[in-house]
């Protein structure tokens, strides 16, 4: 299959050649054809090295990922940058080493890290610190693509030394260069000792990155801690360039210090929504004297974020282990966009959405997703037009959690979730009136017709369908396979 562009490759210089030999090494893998890969990881291609990953004409040749995949598994290629493995890890946390002694696990712990990650030349970290850009791209992997991938290796977790005590421990290998290596470039050709405070600061300045993202990302909080790097130190030095910004936005954090009491989170709450701007922290500074308020105000968005954050990595949990209960099932199942997106309110205080796209035998189903603790369910206008448009090859699926349950399991999922079939002939009714919104000038709320209900609110139409539908109409998984037509 590949002889052609074999010989096309072959006729190049020797370095750009590589030899596919199922290597014991699983660290020394080439990368699959970028194209193979899963698109949300292709956005982050620039950062691996090109003579470690197959040209994309291979991919071409045979655009099967089926054919990559099984490439894989038999340790030929990677189509994946994550690697797993089992060591005698000798890297703790460095508050929980006492002395100079030598320190690693006196048993194989499991170990994550990254491909390529601290390769000599051509690893992810020399290639970031070549290039601004590509160190801002390296950041937003690591923060946006990374700790979404492997949100365990944050946990830290505590192993028995050689040097009999126990020591903490992080999971993911990838996190100590992130403190340890130069990655980070500064003036000239030189890269940073040190990913500090100041030092990140200044990579990300005048980039789409701000203080404020990380009010949705408790993840990346988390990892800031885990390489020594304080938020509330990061956010003041990416405000304050110059010693003269430095000490006015001393001299207002100050002010607003007195007026919290004390409190520093109110006052990293102030820094983190201002988006970088020295102005607006001296213009909040002067208006808390006069509305102290204002500090109650802050109060109630960082309680309202904290909501839907976590009703964020819930939907996103449940989405995970779907996945793979289908995937148990033998169904090949991918992330699709169509007729879904998160629709979180405080006071619906447990709905999270996707859509996935379920695959068997050349036929497909959309599946929509649906995590509750409530006795009922959300859907958009979009997504219940999607059902009625898809017919009987869109599917409800309703995962009711109980409301204590913030860790749900594989198999818990598995017993739990349903799937209503033909919820968009219960919608169809639904989706005229939606067509005719244009009608409606206040809010209403349409009759409850068989477990579904139309609800308009602020000019937003949303779809209730009720526990009774999934609990009187839902099958489980076991009986998917002979209800899909």
């Amino acid at each position: 299959i590949f002889s052609a562009e074999y010989e096309a490759a072959n006729r190049r210089t020797a370095r750009d050649v590589l030899k596919l030999d199922n290597s014991p090494n699983q660290r020394d893998l080439p990368l699959a054809p970028v194209s193979s890969w899963a698109k949300d990881l292709q956005a982050y291609s620039d950062l691996f090295p090109m003579r470690h990953t197959l040209a994309d004409f291979y991919f071409d040749a045979v655009p099967d990922r089926e054919t990559w995949d099984t490439l894989a598994r038999i340790g030929f290629v990677r189509n994946g940058v994550i690697v797993k493995d089992e060591v005698h890890l000798a890297r703790f946390r460095p508050d929980d080493l006492s002395d100079e002694d030598d320190h690693r696990t006196s048993e194989l712990v499991p170990v994550t890290d990254v491909a390529f990650m601290t390769s000599a030349d051509i690893g992810i970290m020399a290639r970031a610190r070549q290039s601004r850009p590509r160190a801002r791209l390296f950041w937003r992997f690591v923060t946006e693509w990374l700790i979404a991938k492997d949100p365990d290796g944050l946990e830290v977790c505590q192993a028995t030394c050689v040097c009999g005590e126990k020591h903490g421990y992080y999971p993911a290998e990838w996190i100590a260069p992130l403190y340890e290596n130069r990655w980070i470039p500064i003036e000239g050709s030189r890269s940073a000792r040190q990913a500090d405070a100041q030092n990140l600061a200044d990579l990300l300045r005048d980039s789409d990155w701000t203080p404020a993202s990380l009010d949705d990302s408790p993840a990346a909080i988390k990892l800031l801690d885990a390489i020594g790097v304080r938020r509330f130190d990061l956010m003041r030095s990416f405000m304050a360039k110059t010693d003269e910004e430095r000490d006015k936005q001393e001299s207002d954090l100050t002010n607003i210090l007195a007026s919290t009491g004390g409190d520093l989170k109110p006052v990293s709450e102030i820094l983190a929504s201002t988006g970088g701007d020295l102005k607006s922290v001296s213009e909040f500074a002067e208006d808390l004297k006069d509305d102290p308020g204002l500090l109650a105000h802050l109060a109630e968005r960082r309680e309202r974020r904290r909501v839907v954050h976590g009703n964020q990595r819930l939907g996103a949990q449940v989405e995970e282990l779907v996945k793979l209960n289908l995937e148990s099932e033998g169904f090949r199942v991918s992330r699709t966009g169509i007729g879904s997106d998160f629709e979180i309110e405080k006071d619906d205080d447990a709905e999270s959405v996707t859509s996935l796209e379920l695959e068997r035998s050349g036929e497909t189903w959309l599946i929509e997703v649906k995590a509750t603790r409530d006795q009922r369910v959300r859907m958009t206008d979009t997504q219940a037009r999607t059902a009625v448009g898809e017919g009987d090859k869109f599917l409800l699926c309703v995962v009711p959690l109980d409301v204590e349950q913030s860790d749900p399991k594989l198999d818990d999922v598995r017993a739990s979730m349903r799937f209503v079939p033909n919820i968009g002939a219960r919608l169809y009714e639904i989706c005229e009136d939606l067509d005719n919104l244009e009608k409606y000038r206040d809010e209403i709320t349409a009759d409850d017709t068989g477990g579904v209900q139309l609800v308009v609110e602020s000019g937003a139409a949303r779809v209730r369908v009720a526990n009774s539908v999934w609990e009187n109409e839902g099958f489980p998984l076991d009986d998917l396979r002979g209800n899909l037509k």
